[in-house]
């Protein structure tokens, strides 16, 4: 038996009318979730780079500490690291230690600079579209991360001491 087309159910424009605004009215309910959502994830990007900034310049405490012979000529920082050479500059848009390899402390930088002002060494830097910032980094004394060399077995103040090697001792407060 044929199916006439009068028998066939007519679609009516109102249902497709209800479906449209059943689908406005979960956009509506989903868009101030996703903007909240964005703004937490802005949120923690600012964050990271803070994080990241202050993790770096803890590395480079460590490497001031650790190292001697500090030398600056105001865009390089020149130091003996564990008996090597190092130059810590600007190259590109971030803060590196130089040969031999290459470690990057800071990223996305448009100034550089340091100084040394009473003993103690400074880093200035910039991150694009944000103040100039000023850190202090350690003493350019010393550093207190030396290998302790090998005495004569005759030597009175035991091994690991020589006469004409000072001792490395960490500065004590005189409080």
């Amino acid at each position: 038996m044929p199916v006439s087309q009068n028998n066939m159910p007519r679609r009516s424009s109102g249902y497709i009318i209800e479906q449209l605004l059943i689908t406005l009215a979960v956009c509506a309910f989903l868009i101030p979730v996703i903007l909240i959502c964005l703004g937490s994830v802005s949120r923690g990007l600012l964050y990271s780079e803070a994080f990241q900034d202050e993790t770096g310049i803890a590395q480079l405490r460590h490497v001031i500490n650790c190292a001697s012979e500090i030398d600056t000529d105001g865009s390089t920082l020149s130091l003996t690291y564990h008996g090597n050479r190092m130059m810590l500059a600007k190259r590109g848009d971030h803060l590196d230690l130089l040969s031999p390899g290459t470690q990057i402390y800071l990223t996305d930088l448009t100034e550089v600079s340091f100084e040394i002002n009473g003993g103690i060494i400074y880093l200035n830097y910039a991150h694009e579209g944000k103040p100039a910032v000023r850190r202090c980094l350690g003493y350019a004394s010393e550093g207190l991360c030396e290998p302790v060399l090998s005495g004569d077995v005759s030597d009175p103040d035991g091994p690991g001491h020589s006469a004409s090697e000072p001792d490395r001792q960490p500065h004590a407060n005189s409080d």
